[in-house]
């Protein structure tokens, strides 16, 4: 939100700035006049009457997140869910023209603001006002010594401005007049264009912002879902009727990663990890989550796959060749346990502040017992994913083995290709 302090730079002016106001009307951001004139931020607060024990524990903590209160037209607007754009006082008591836009995530809508002191908006239109004033007094003199076609050559220039200006204001942003000439008209005419453009670049900067919360988002949620919750949904819980789900745990990891620096284990499991993301994506499946060194992973949602059990299949397989190039390039010798399943799954959106796309139901807990029942570096799946294979796919019957919850089972061993194996 703050663009690591460089408003001015991208284009905010010198009283420009972009914040946060959550539901209880206090920042999740920074102020820029905090960080900008602390001095002249905290005169404008004790003029407004805070007290003095906010003001001692936003110096304290050099913060207005949580702190500093916002209760002004835009943020209960916004917070209505209400977009648009006013002249209002701030939460200084200054005039500023106010950009507001609700934000909504799960349960909450937040307030996403932008703002920049009116004397520095309206400079260039006041500049412009006061020069067509004086054009217009000149032109009415004019207007009596010469003749209607020399006033209309005169007059349009003004024309074309005015028109310009009543686009501007209907939210017109791609407007540039020619300047053909170097008398006041056409100082007039460069100081819209600028203007123009400083509105322009304010609007890219928003969009920017708007744009880098939208790839956040996605990075926690499938596209779909952070779509259903963009538009406004704020419980998401879906029941889909077949769906394969795989787990992998690393054997004898604890034991491996004891004494070891935690940036080494924390960068060998990225390295690992991320290797099974890159090969997840490429099958379409959705990663679901890492819980120490297990990782989670369904096909067949939240976009449906006929074939999800087939797609998984690859997948596991693929899992176990990848951990066979990392041993042999960090010269390891770490084992995984894998296990599938399939069957019906319900998935949805958990947490209202932190969000996390996760899936539960009796198909989750079997895929569980297929990994925690298995053997290393082999891939057990249950009767269900057998079948649901439909002999595509090498397997071994590993025999009856007793299930926590479910008592004695058939399980299946996947085989690897040869040359995997090797």
């Amino acid at each position: 939100m703050t663009g690591d302090s460089n408003w001015q730079e991208d284009g905010l002016g010198v009283s420009g700035e972009t914040y946060l106001v959550a539901p209880n009307f206090y920042m999740r951001s920074i102020s820029r006049f905090l960080t900008e004139d602390p001095v002249g931020y905290f005169d404008a607060l004790k003029k407004l009457g805070y007290q003095n024990n906010k003001l001692e524990d936003m110096k304290n903590f050099n913060t207005s997140i949580l702190l500093q209160e916002v209760r002004t037209n835009a943020s209960v607007q916004a917070l209505k869910g209400i977009t648009g754009t006013d002249v209002i006082e701030d939460y200084r008591g200054v005039s500023v023209l106010s950009s507001y836009e609700p934000v909504r995530f799960g349960d909450h809508t937040w307030a996403l603001i932008s703002e920049i002191d009116t004397a520095e908006a309206f400079a260039p239109v006041v500049t412009l006002g006061w020069a067509l004033g004086f054009s217009s007094v000149l032109i009415a003199t004019v207007l009596v010594a010469v003749s209607t076609v020399g006033a209309e050559r005169i007059a349009a220039p003004i024309k074309t401005l005015a028109d310009a200006t009543d686009r501007l204001g209907k939210g017109d942003r791609d407007l540039e007049l020619p300047v053909k000439s170097q008398d006041e008209l056409g100082h007039l005419t460069q100081n819209f264009n600028e203007m123009v453009v400083n509105l322009r670049t304010q609007r890219r900067v928003i969009e920017q912002q708007n744009s880098e919360n939208a790839k956040l988002l996605l990075n926690i949620l499938p596209e779909p879902i952070a779509e259903r919750l963009k538009s406004g949904e704020s419980q998401i819980a879906d029941a889909f009727p077949s769906a394969s789900v795989i787990f992998t745990d690393l054997v004898g990891f604890t034991t491996w990663s004891q004494g070891r620096p935690p940036m080494e284990v924390l960068s060998m499991l990225d390295e690992l990890f991320g290797s099974f993301d890159e090969f997840a994506t490429t099958l379409g499946v959705e990663k679901i989550k890492t819980i120490g060194d297990a990782y989670m992973a369904v096909c067949g949602l939240p976009t449906p796959n006929e074939d999800h059990a087939k797609v998984m299949a690859k997948l596991a397989l693929g899992v176990l060749q990848r951990l066979d190039e990392f041993n042999e390039r960090k010269g390891t010798n770490l084992k995984m346990r894998v296990g599938l399943h399939c069957g019906p799954v319900v998935a949805g959106v958990i947490g209202t502040s932190k969000f996390i796309y996760d899936l539960w139901g009796e198909s989750v807990n079997m895929a569980s017992r297929m990994e925690s029942t298995g053997v290393p570096n082999e891939i057990q799946i249950s009767q269900a994913f057998y079948d649901a294979l439909e002999g595509e796919y090498a397997t071994v019957l590993r025999g009856e083995i007793e299930v926590k919850g479910a008592g004695k089972m058939q399980t299946y061993l996947l085989q690897r290709p040869v040359e995997a194996v090797a």
